[in-house]
């Protein structure tokens, strides 16, 4: 027994460096996930992995050797196929030891993260996993004839797929249960009910593919019976890939289908060939050889059953903050579902009857049921809308969201709108020679000029600030400068992720995804401080690097990593530096620092316990308004604040477990659209300039309003250009009431349109074949359902705003995508 736990724990952990190789190398092959992930190196254990990717090699290929040993020993009186497996063995260690060694002699993989494009690493990286599945099969025994029959039957797959998913759903409700807080009960009823029937469905199509498979043994030997459950595994896993793991790194459908379907079949030939390794008979036992614990004890099924759910509940905890677009939280549901079934599965198949017989309807019945039942259930619940409800099951049941996936998210409600959009996404936008852009950089600044503060905050979410939300308590600072500023209660980021806000606010426009290959042309920002003369301070890890070489700027703490910029830090040096100052020159300063993102707030030591909010992100943003607050008191004495211009607004929001949302992802929901927007101007702009309020107000609007306080400039502009959000006394602003307003995700195929002044926003997903309303509030938001009249009025608005994008910047298809 010790030697086979050996030999499973050198070829899984050897398994497990190849994968993580081959992972790294596809993220890398996404511009999107290079410059998201890869170069940021958010993650520590991935660069240390990384960083001794070459030991890290060669334990895997020394582990892998050690498991062929006794393949290579054997001689003597061997079959052909035995005879192969040794000679494919002894290849094995030729070839992957010189591939070791080559690894060795180059820091391959930190060649990539340097942003080398050589992507061998993403097929070469398989090649020894289906080099030991291969011997696996070749050194396997060979089954007789006249070998038993499986034991099998279509009564203990039904069982198995009744019984799983309910066990499944008792574990994750009592798990829901328990962390649960303010959901009525009512929803919550209705939404475990859902929770059920998506696992009950999704098992009993699982029941129907395994059911096909169990019938294709012939003459009592059951290879193909074997090789179907093969075929079903490496599509399940190609599926996962493709449909849950790669649309939110920005993978187009067809890399998608190339990445995925080769890695299906690499893992079901792996699993295969360790099943056959430890003496599973595919000739005799059939798909039982393949999905089931042999030889397990009730008892024993009950007790790792139960530990597996407790790990599975701990792993989703630890991940669902750190998650990115619930990859982690889906790979564990679907792992814990896996590991469930094949322990149910084991104690099925001890009370089955060989004799069972298949018949058609046996296997199609089930499945038939479930579809049934879907159709049925929005009848049961008329009252409240069925995406809402399955919105509800799927923030409560991990497993839900998995089925969801497949079985909802996927309604055809209007495929023509959707291939419409997509055959104009942004990521196919280039800069024609004949767009207006570059002659939009020219600016003429009047004297006497001021400084200006802008402070884009990554991550700030409105409804955690005092001036929004009466309830918040932790930011007093904040609040009290806001009372003599200008409180824009309606402002949006055109996009859900720093990629692209940022840039657009540079532009003072939406930008394409292809933004770095035009933005000299389009930045209206620098051109503004460059004519200015102001001396020019920065702390922004998205644009600093693409601003002109000669404009003359100082990065302020440039040895703290992105996710490590601190407002509080930067604050600090900026007023040490504004101390030393001489002479009349102005100041311009950009900060983005990300205290409150969700790679810092999504947990923390630091924690302010307020009903409502979350512990560490509020901890965090008290923190901020003091340094903030100490900052206003420093200008006001130094005598700067009333020639200043200070903005504090965000790219964008963050979801801290709305819906059990986390994080800003690929997602566009009123939680991260919705931005704060104050501004503070100088004491002759105060009274000589007015604004709306209640009018909707755009990051993109920022760069224009601060070229209209400098130059005078009030001419408006209509969307995808911002407009200024001041104009002089006696001026009206230009219209919005009645205009809509294009929104982006900058990681996914998501977007957006904002209609009726700010009240109703409408979220296409076109990834998922989704889409939702919302009527916004003062603070919050309310969830709507859609009826076919305002799905046309939404759809339409949004795809006129996607061809509006095209006409400006000019859609090159000769030129292909630009990443």
């Amino acid at each position: 027994m010790s030697g086979r736990l050996a030999f499973v724990a050198a070829r899984l952990i050897a398994a497990a460096i190849f994968i993580v190789t081959w992972g790294y190398g596809v993220t890398a092959r996404s511009q999107f996930a290079f410059d998201m992930f890869v170069k940021p190196q958010l993650s520590k254990p991935l660069t240390d992995f990384v960083a001794w990717h070459a030991a890290w090699w060669t334990l895997a290929y020394l582990l892998s050797v050690a498991t062929l040993a006794a393949v290579i020993r054997k001689r003597g009186n061997e079959d052909r196929r035995r005879s192969a497996a040794r000679v494919a063995a002894i290849g094995y260690v030729v070839v992957v030891g010189a591939a070791t060694l080559w690894l060795g002699s180059r820091p391959y993989l930190a060649s990539l993260a340097a942003g080398s494009r050589d992507l061998r690493i993403v097929p070469g990286a398989l090649i020894p996993l289906i080099w030991l599945s291969v011997i696996d099969h070749l050194s396997a025994t060979r089954t007789e004839r006249g070998a038993a029959p499986s034991p099998y039957g279509h009564r203990a797959l039904l069982w198995a797929a009744i019984t799983t998913p309910v066990l499944l759903w008792l574990a994750h409700l009592g798990h829901d249960r328990f962390n649960s807080t303010a959901d009525p009960a009512t929803l919550s009823m209705v939404g475990a009910s859902w929770a059920l029937l998506l696992g009950l469905c999704a098992f009993q199509f699982g029941y129907a593919a395994l059911s096909v498979a169990a019938g294709l043994s012939t003459g009592g030997r059951r290879q193909l019976e074997y090789a179907a459950a093969v075929a079903v595994t490496a599509i399940g896993v190609t599926e996962y890939l493709r449909v849950i793991v790669l649309p939110p790194l920005a993978f187009p459908p067809v890399d998608a289908w190339l990445i995925a379907a080769p890695f299906g079949l690499v893992i079901a030939l792996l699993l295969s060939g360790l099943r056959v390794a430890f003496g599973a008979q595919p000739a005799r036992d059939g798909l039982y050889a393949f999905t089931t614990v042999r030889g397990i004890r009730p008892i024993t099924a009950v007790v790792l059953g139960v530990i597996t759910v407790i790990l599975a509940a701990i792993a989703t905890n630890a991940v669902e903050r750190l998650d990115w677009a619930f990859i982690l939280q889906q790979s564990v549901a679907l792992l814990e579902a896996i590991i469930v079934t094949s322990l149910v599965l084991s104690v099925a198949a001890r009370e089955t009857t060989a004799a069972e017989r298949w018949s058609w309807p046996m296997r199609a019945a089930p499945p038939l049921v479930a579809v049934a039942l879907m159709h049925v259930a929005p009848l049961v619940t008329p009252a409240i809308d069925p995406q809402t409800a399955v919105d509800r099951a799927i923030a409560a049941d991990p497993f839900a969201r998995v089925a969801a996936a497949a079985l909802v998210k996927r309604q055809p409600f209007d495929v023509a709108f959707y291939r419409r959009v997509l055959d104009g996404e942004s990521s196919n936008w280039a800069l024609s020679p004949e767009a207006p852009a570059a002659a939009a950089n020219a600016v003429a600044p009047r004297a006497p000029l001021p400084n200006i503060f802008l402070f884009a905050i990554d991550s700030l979410r409105r409804d955690y600030l005092s001036p929004y939300n009466p309830a918040v308590t932790f930011t007093p600072a904040i609040d009290r400068w806001a009372r003599n500023a200008f409180v824009f209660r309606n402002a949006f980021t055109p996009y859900g992720g720093t990629a692209l806000a940022m840039p657009a606010l540079w532009a003072g426009r939406q930008v394409p995804r292809g933004w770095p290959h035009i933005f000299k042309a389009i930045n209206r920002l620098e051109p503004l401080v460059a004519a200015g003369g102001y001396e020019f301070l920065i702390n922004d890890y998205t644009v600093e690097t693409h601003l002109r070489p000669e404009t003359k700027r100082t990065f302020l703490n440039p040895y703290v990593a992105s996710p490590n910029t601190d407002l509080c830090q930067n604050l600090a040096t900026v007023e040490q530096h504004l101390r030393g100052k001489t002479g009349a020159q102005p100041t311009f300063v950009f900060l983005a620092p990300m205290n409150v993102h969700i790679l810092n707030t999504r947990v923390g030591s630091d924690r302010l316990t307020v009903p409502g909010f979350h512990p560490p992100y509020a901890a965090r943003l008290e923190n901020i308004d003091t340094c903030f607050g100490g900052f206003i008191d420093f200008l006001k004495t130094a005598g700067l604040y009333d020639n200043s211009v200070i903005v504090l607004t965000s790219d964008h929001g963050d979801s801290l477990g709305e819906g059990d949302r986390w994080g800003h992802q690929s997602f566009l929901f009123p939680e991260i659209v919705r931005i704060p927007l104050i501004v503070s101007l100088p004491s002759p702009a105060r009274t000589s300039m007015t604004t709306d309020l209640g009018r909707v107000a755009l990051l993109s609007d920022v760069t224009p309003t601060l070229i209209s306080i400098l130059t005078g400039d009030v001419t408006p502009a209509d969307p995808p250009d911002g407009s200024t959000l001041f104009v002089p006394v006696g001026t009206d602003l230009p219209e919005r009431q009645r205009r809509a307003f294009l929104l982006m995700s900058s990681y996914g195929s998501t977007y957006g349109v904002v209609r009726r002044n700010g009240r109703d926003l409408y979220v296409a997903d076109l990834a998922g074949w989704q889409d939702y309303s919302f009527r916004l509030g003062g603070v919050g938001s309310q969830h709507v359902p859609l009826n076919d009249a305002h799905r046309r009025v939404s759809q339409a608005a949004l795809t006129a705003q996607v061809r509006l994008m095209e006409s400006l910047y000019g859609r090159s298809r000769a030129a292909g995508p630009v990443h």
